[in-house]
C-alpha cells in the first residue's frame, strides 16, 4: 500500500479526496473487529470467519483495480477495509485456541510465514 496514495494521485484525486479514502480503515477498525470476533465467538467456527474475512478482503480489494473516480475508490477501500481489519486480530486468536489445542507455535508461525512470502 505504500504507493497507493501516489497511484490515487495519478488517477487525478485531490489530497483531500485520498485521505478520505485512508479514513475509513480507522473508524471502521473501532467497531469492525468486534463484530467480526463476535460472530466467530459465538458461531464457534473462526477458522471459517477468518476464511471469510480474508476471502472478503480480497474480493472487496478487487473493484479498487478498476476505480477510476473519487466514489469507486472510495467504495472499494471501504469494502476492502470493512474485513481487512478484522484478519490480524481473527488470526491471532485462531492461533491462540489451536495452540491450547495441541498445536505446536513454532509449526503455526513457521507456516504462516511461508504462506505471507508464498502470497
Amino acid at each position: 500500500m505504500t504507493f497507493l496514495p501516489a497511484y490515487l494521485r495519478g488517477l487525478g484525486l485531490s489530497g483531500r479526496e485520498i485521505s478520505t479514502v485512508f479514513t475509513v480503515t480507522p473508524l471502521l477498525a473501532l467497531v469492525v473487529p468486534l463484530a467480526w470476533a463476535y460472530l466467530a465467538d459465538r458461531t464457534q467456527r473462526h477458522d471459517r470467519v477468518l476464511r471469510v474475512v480474508v476471502g472478503g478482503a480480497w474480493l472487496g480489494f478487487l473493484p479498487m483495480l478498476f476505480a477510476r473516480s473519487f466514489a469507486g475508490v472510495f467504495t472499494g477501500w471501504a469494502l476492502y477495509a470493512l474485513f481487512a481489519v478484522a484478519v490480524g486480530g481473527l488470526a491471532d486468536a485462531f492461533a491462540v485456541a489451536r495452540v491450547r489445542a495441541g498445536a505446536v507455535y513454532g509449526r503455526l508461525r513457521l507456516w504462516g510465514s511461508v504462506g505471507y512470502v508464498v502470497a
